[in-house]
């Protein structure tokens, strides 16, 4: 085990003490300039799980040269942080879907020990010196919102239908989208410039079954943005009414949004944003959960009304979806995107 592997007193009851292959490697000690945990990092929390279940001595052997490869990435940072400076890491490439190009960090933190890590190879031809466009870097979060879908149904031909699309589509943007045809909702009656990119409708909306509620329009180049970009004005209330939607499998939920008024939200949510905004049942019951947050008993029944609600996915949800109060959507939901 390496030696500055730490992880905080609450990992250690919910993961290490249920891995008893890996218990006896773990001991207090006190450490006053450490500020994070190690299984905070996803990473690590896959190699210790894979790596915690195959034969000893060598399952931790394999642990410690999966954590020295993993720290060697984080010294390459993705190099769409900073164009300018020279990337010297390792590139990888999925060779079912021509163009796709990763880096060496990214594909540590979304790829390796994880479903679909043997579609990935190593690009050991790649030119250094050629500047490369990692798709995984966060701010092209429409390659890796499909990428964790389609992880999640084990179904490669899912992203690989969307990661195509995504290729050869223009690149989002928030203000001005350089290409001539664009996605909005089929029914808006409010006219809601709600309006998305190609590569976002084949990397959201297309995987999770929502192309019948949208139609094709065309712009002008440079004229409009994309409105689930990460920088877009209202994009984390689209973002989460549309995951709401997919979560309870009712597209009331996010129709009814657009009558609504937006809060504006901060210009670019990282990753970890993101993925909370994906993960709807934990938001959910943290949003019941925390009693700071302005919201009054009836709206906390109400929240675990749906919780239980959502569990069941029948028609009564659907149902219910029409009847239920402001209250709980405008209320409930500006406080959870308080809290993200």
């Amino acid at each position: 085990m390496p030696s500055d592997f730490g992880v905080c007193s609450a990992c250690y009851e919910d993961i290490i003490l249920a891995l008893p292959a890996v218990t006896e490697h773990f001991h207090p000690r006190f450490l006053p300039h450490r500020f994070f945990c190690d299984l905070s990092d996803p990473f690590n929390q896959r190699a210790t799980l894979i790596f915690s279940k195959k034969p000893q001595p060598e399952g931790l052997s394999q642990f410690c040269q999966a954590i020295q490869s993993w720290r060697t990435a984080l010294s390459h940072p993705c190099p769409s942080l900073d164009p300018r400076t020279k990337y010297t890491g390792n590139w990888y490439i999925a060779p079912q879907v021509p163009g796709l190009t990763i880096c060496e960090n990214c594909y540590y933190k979304y790829v390796s020990l994880a479903v679909f890590h043997d579609k990935f190879v190593r690009d050991d031809a790649q030119d250094n010196n050629q500047h490369q466009m990692c798709y995984f870097a966060d701010q092209y979060w429409c390659m890796t919102v499909p990428f964790q879908f389609a992880r999640g149904r084990r179904s490669w031909e899912l992203f690989e239908r969307s990661a195509r699309i995504i290729i050869t589509s223009p690149p989002c943007s928030a203000e001005k989208f350089t290409g001539n045809t664009m996605y909005t909702v089929v029914e808006n009656p409010t006219n809601d410039p709600f309006q998305i990119c190609p590569a976002c409708f084949a990397g959201f909306i297309q995987p999770r079954g929502f192309s019948s509620h949208f139609k094709q329009i065309n712009v002008r180049p440079y004229e409009k943005g994309c409105s689930l970009h990460p920088r877009a004005t209202h994009y984390r209330w689209y973002f989460l009414f549309l995951s709401m939607a997919y979560h309870y499998g009712c597209w009331a939920f996010f129709k009814n949004s657009l009558a609504e008024s937006k809060p504006v939200g901060p210009a670019a949510p990282d990753q970890n944003s993101i993925h909370a905004l994906l993960n709807l049942g934990n938001l959910l019951s943290m949003m019941s959960n925390n009693l700071g947050v302005g919201m009054d008993s009836d709206l906390q029944r109400q929240i675990r009304e749906m919780e239980m609600r959502s569990l069941r996915r029948t028609q009564e949800t659907n149902a219910a979806a029409s009847t239920i109060s402001h209250a709980f959507v405008m209320q409930g939901y500006r406080s959870a995107l308080d809290l993200i």
